[in-house]
């Protein structure tokens, strides 16, 4: 059956993965023990991993800061102290609110 193969095809790539590249052939021969069909699916899922490169290496968006630091009049009711951080999609600042008068970190997207 087609699934069962799939499904034994995953699981034989799943545990070539934990041993080191240059015995996994060996190690696939001897765990399809013969079955040539299977091999050629384990290998073709083997054979993906030397065509991914990069994944996830660069955001898919570029990411956008803003030019200047934003002013204090620019969010009413607080006043901004520092920048904490500032990531893809907006900037956490430390800000002090006016009422109730307490710290308090604010992120404003970008």
């Amino acid at each position: 059956m087609a699934t069962e193969q799939t499904r034994l095809a995953h699981q034989i790539f799943t545990r070539a993965l934990e041993i080191e590249p240059t015995g996994r052939l060996a190690f696939v021969q001897a765990t399809c023990d013969g079955d040539e069909a299977l091999q050629a699916r384990v290998f073709r899922l083997l054979s993906t991993l030397e065509t991914i490169t990069g994944f996830l290496e660069a955001p898919a968006i570029p990411t956008v800061r803003p030019a200047e630091p934003m002013s204090p009049d620019m969010v009413p009711g607080y006043r901004i102290l520092s920048v904490l951080g500032s990531g893809g999609m907006a900037t956490v600042y430390q800000a002090e609110q006016a009422n109730p008068a307490r710290p308090v970190a604010l992120k404003v997207m970008h």
